[in-house]
Formats: structure tokens, sequence, C-alpha cells
């Protein structure tokens, strides 16, 4: 009787739908496939538009398993069973030679992609690998277009992947008119630093290297151009390296400015300008006009941030008159103190570093 409830109620509910299940199968759930997978469940979907029946349920529904990191699940099925399924010489040999070499482009096309949605979820960038077999039979000389060509396409796409993290810049958010502070500037340049070295791990380690290597066997016209972006991926992670290295040495007091009381905060600002006059002298690649406009103009977007937040504590306009004048006016000592320090510290920095001054206000 329980069981035939279940089926009923399963069989009522709406189309697709998901049954999600604790470890020993005791306890289970339905919902619709948009809720999030937080446990094993089992996805129901019909094969046709009729209305399944219990007699003929094996017919007309077909089920798959999933779990909460789907993203990762339907990669591996897809690379571990689908694509060699679909690469197998019992299914090519059914196929015109167009249409075999269509389906193992397309089936690569999807892996890849699979496999890049996988990183993009974890925050990484992935370069999907081609088939061990495009390259295998190159490596030992062997002259094979296609091959080739999956390898270049490959190379193509890794440039695509890779020259959009060259791209990413920490004054973005200040082109498109946000205010974000100075926390963002160091998280984006410890993301890009993370981003860049898994990159070069996969670029000079594993079997990457030994594509680039048929490709110059071969004298692909894709090598020269991939190469000199290997070298610039070595580059950006040399300067993502001093540009994090540097800002966690600032992060304690940009924190300071984030978190300490508002009347407080003057007492951050020399030291603060200390080390930026120091990171300015000693830095190998944030001590450009560029980087240091977007970092102050970030700490500026802070303090404004917490003034706002100072002057509505209390609403100026329900509080006395003089209440509301002191507190105008120690917003205004705070923000005219972070001036003058600014300007103090680019006359020292004109002094002591001539032939580089802060050309900036």
């Amino acid at each position: 009787m329980v069981a035939a409830n279940t089926m009923k109620k399963l069989l009522e509910s709406g189309w697709p739908f998901m049954v999600q299940y604790d470890e020993k199968g005791l306890d289970f759930e339905v919902s619709g496939t948009d809720k999030p997978v937080k446990k094993k469940g089992l996805i129901f979907f019909k094969s046709s538009d009729d209305t399944p029946a219990l007699n003929s349920m094996s017919e007309t529904v077909r089920c798959i398993e999933v779990g909460p990191n789907m993203v990762q699940q339907i990669h591996t099925v897809l690379s571990s069973a689908y694509m060699p399924t679909m690469r197998a010489p019992h299914v090519q040999e059914t196929l015109s030679e167009v249409l075999a070499k269509d389906l193992k482009d397309q089936t690569t096309k999807v892996v890849a992609a699979s496999y890049m949605t996988v990183g993009k979820m974890t925050g990484d960038t992935l370069l999907p690998l081609p088939p061990a077999e495009t390259y295998a039979s190159l490596a030992r000389g062997a002259q094979d277009k296609d091959s080739i060509h999956a390898l270049e396409s490959a190379a193509m796409m890794w440039t695509g992947q890779i020259r959009d993290i060259l791209a990413l810049e920490s004054e973005t958010p200040l082109l498109q008119g946000q205010h974000p502070g100075p926390d963002y500037e160091v998280e984006f340049w410890r993301a890009k630093l993370r981003d860049l070295g898994s990159v070069s791990e996969q670029l000079f380690s594993g079997r990457i290297p030994k594509v680039i290597k048929v490709l110059e066997n071969v004298r692909s016209s894709y090598f020269q151009a991939f190469n000199k972006l290997c070298q610039e991926v070595k580059c950006a992670h040399d300067e993502a390296a001093d540009n994090s290295k540097m800002l966690n040495v600032l992060e304690p007091l940009l924190m300071q400015i984030k978190n300490d009381d508002f009347d407080q905060l003057v007492r951050t600002f020399q030291p603060l300008f200390h080390y930026i006059l120091l990171v300015w002298k000693h830095s190998k690649k944030y001590n450009t006009t560029t980087r240091m406009v977007v970092l102050i103009r970030e700490i500026c977007n802070d303090i404004i941030q917490r003034a706002e937040g100072f002057l509505t504590e209390t609403p100026l306009l329900e509080g006395e008159p003089d209440s509301a004048v002191n507190l105008l006016k120690e917003s205004l000592r705070i923000c005219i103190t972070f001036k003058n320090i600014f300007y103090r510290y680019q006359t020292r920095a004109n002094q002591e570093c001539p032939s580089r001054p802060w050309r900036f206000q």
C-alpha cells in the first residue's frame, strides 16, 4: 500500500521531477528539477508526451542519477562514456567520412565546453585537452591533417581562454561607474595570481607541452603565436605575484579603514601612505601611475562610504542643529586630513624619486 501511494505521488508530480533521497534510501523528497541538489537524487522524465501508466513505466519513463556536483558529473559522463562511444570504430564505420569527422569535432567541442564549465564553477580556468589519439600519431612523425587541425583548434581555444584572463584589469569596475573599495583590489590580484598559476601549471607540465612540441615539429603556423602567448602568461604571472605581495602588506591598514571607528581613521592615513610610498619605491610591477590611481580611488571610495554611514547613523534633520553641524565638521576634518597627507607624501615622493614623481592628483 505504501509503495502504491508512493508511485501514485510520483506519477502525479509535474514532469520532469526529481527525487532526492538519503544514503540509506529511507527518506525521500520530490521536487522540480529547478531545486538545488543537496543529496543524491534521480531525475525522472517521460520518453513521450503520453501520461505514464504503472504497467508501462519501464518503456515510457527514463531517469538519470544526479548529485550535488552535477556539472562535474555531466562532464564525467560525456568524457568517459559518450565520447569514447561516439568515436568508437563500430560507430564511425556506419557513417560517411564527412559525417564521421563532424561527429568527432562536435563531440570534442561539447566535452571541452563541459570541462571549461567545471573550471568556472570552482573559479579556475581549465584548458581542455584534445583526445590523446589526435597527437599520438603526430608525435611519431606521421602527417595526419585531421589531427593537426584538431591540435590547432585546441590551441586556438586555449588562446581565447588565456586572452580573457590577461585582459582582466582591476580598474574595470571603476570605468563602469561602480565604487569598489581596496579590498576588491586585494582580492582581484589574489584571484588573478591563482588563475594564472593554474594556467601556467597546465601550459608547462602534463600533456599540453607535448601538444606544443608537436605543433613545432609539424611547423604549424600557430606555434610561434602560441609560444609567444606562453611567455606573456609567465610575465603576467610574475606581475600578479608582485602586485599581490605588495597589496598583502597594505591589507591590514586597508581593513582598518573599512572597520575602525570613523573618527579614528586619521591615525591610519599616515602609515598607509608610508607603505604606499615604499611600494612605489620597491615594487617591480605595482609602481605605475595607473595602479596607484586605481588604489587611491578605491581607498577614497571606502572613506566616502564610511562618511556616509557616519552621517546617517542619526538622521541629521532629526537631531539638534549643533549636533548635525558637528557631524558634518568631523566628516570634513577626516576627508581633508586624508587629502593633506596625500599631498604631503606626494611632495616626499617627488623629492625621493625625482625620476618617477607622483604625477596624479
